[in-house]
């Protein structure tokens, strides 16, 4: 007889129960796919088969049970820090509730029985599991959501997860649910994956030394026989489009009875789904995503990216057409402002020139030093005289006569 220490249907009655603010403040962790489980039956002889085969095979092809698989089922991550199974139980608040309900449920079991009886049945099945569904029942209200939460994940881990006696409380894990939050950089999937191994391969020992009439199955046995339905197309008219996958499977058609062991060697080629193209599985906050997908999602960023670097260069030419003009229009304003000095300048100088009584042109002759300056000076009459000009020809012009007409200067002095 096969029998599993699962407690999956005590999760999803507490699931149901829940109130708004308690989904809430599970879908702010690392346990949110557990609101989508779903009662599953156990399939006890496939699940034998199974185990017994350790990997079933198709042909002459073994299919391997990874921790990928795990995470696809379950929803939890598969990379991160190791779950240490084995530690110190804590006396914390969460186990301190857990104890000491279970021993008020066993005063009144004791209370309940009639005295003098054997004293073999004073013997008590502790349901640990019981205690905190309903511990989490007692505290639900909104102020006390941080204690539910607490005594939620106790109750998944050692019921669901990782029981390793029936319905039993595991005291070695206790001290994770103090920081639920933290618990999202554990690899859940991997812990939960090496329990199941170990269980198999423990469990296929015993079988193999002989006839067993009861076997337990610890940890989360579901998902053997869930891993079987994945691997293969044979139930393709189940939805497999849900996450977690073990929401998938909760009913599974096989044509009422049937052989377990026939159904193993009964899978042809053509119905088998190889664990490398199946999926090799990464996190990515929401969920668990094939090779494939994980590719076609980096295409997807490669392409958003390019496109606005390409964006970016634009605006950078266009960025430097602008600084160009920009330096264009200073150099040109330079020169202006250059020519508006110059002039500014010359008018000055006629001014001075015209406030001192000069008449006349304003002409520059090359290589003389007034640089431009009049060389004419008609105060008091005509005279074209230029003390500049007499020094450099060394003639004194004769009267009436503009020494300028001889060195071929036109000027439009006229005589009064």
């Amino acid at each position: 007889m096969l029998r599993s220490r699962c407690a999956l249907k005590k999760l999803v009655m507490v699931n149901a129960g829940m109130s708004n603010r308690q989904r809430e403040a599970v879908i702010g962790t690392v346990w949110r796919p557990l609101l989508q489980y779903r009662e599953i039956a156990m399939e006890r002889h496939l699940t034998l088969s199974l185990i017994k085969c350790w990997a079933f095979r198709i042909g002459v092809r073994r299919v391997p049970f990874s921790v990928f698989d795990v995470a696809l089922f379950t929803g939890l991550p598969a990379t991160g820090r190791r779950v240490e199974l084995e530690g110190e139980e804590l006396s914390i608040e969460v186990g301190i509730l857990v104890r000491g309900c279970m021993a008020d449920w066993e005063e009144e079991e004791m209370a309940s029985r009639v005295p003098g009886r054997s004293r073999k049945k004073r013997r008590f099945f502790r349901n640990y599991v019981a205690a905190m569904a309903k511990l989490c029942e007692e505290n639900n209200r909104d102020e006390q959501v941080g204690l539910w939460l607490r005594l939620y994940v106790f109750m998944v881990l050692s019921g669901v997860l990782f029981p390793r006696t029936p319905y039993g409380a595991t005291g070695s894990m206790l001290h994770y649910v103090e920081d639920v939050d933290g618990m999202a950089g554990y690899a859940w999937a991997e812990a939960v994956w090496q329990v199941l191994v170990e269980m198999m391969g423990d469990t296929e020992r015993k079988l193999t030394d002989g006839p067993l009439s009861e076997v337990h199955l610890n940890g989360f046995c579901l998902l053997i026989q869930v891993w079987f339905y994945e691997h293969t197309t044979r139930f393709d008219d189940q939805d497999k489009k849900q996450f977690p996958r073990i929401s998938s499977w909760v009913k599974v058609d096989n044509g009422g009875r049937y052989d377990a062991d026939e159904l193993l060697r009964d899978i042809k080629e053509d119905e088998f789904m190889a664990t490398d193209p199946y999926g090799y599985y990464v996190d990515d906050g929401e969920g668990w995503l094939s090779v494939d997908e994980r590719l076609r999602c980096a295409r997807e960023a490669y392409t958003l990216e390019k496109t606005a670097h390409e964006k970016i260069k634009i605006d950078m030419q266009k960025l430097e057409e602008q600084l160009m003009e920009l330096k264009s229009r200073l150099i040109t304003n330079r020169k202006k402002e250059a020519q508006d000095e110059e002039v500014g300048r010359a008018e000055e100088e006629l001014q001075t020139a015209g406030q001192s009584g000069v008449k006349g042109s304003c002409i520059g002759v090359p290589g003389n030093d007034c640089g431009g300056k009049l060389v004419g000076d008609m105060v008091g009459g005509v005279d074209h005289s230029c003390s500049l000009l007499n020094e450099q020809t060394g003639v004194e012009p004769a009267e009436g006569e503009d020494i300028r007409a001889g060195m071929g200067i036109v000027t439009d002095v006229v005589a009064p």
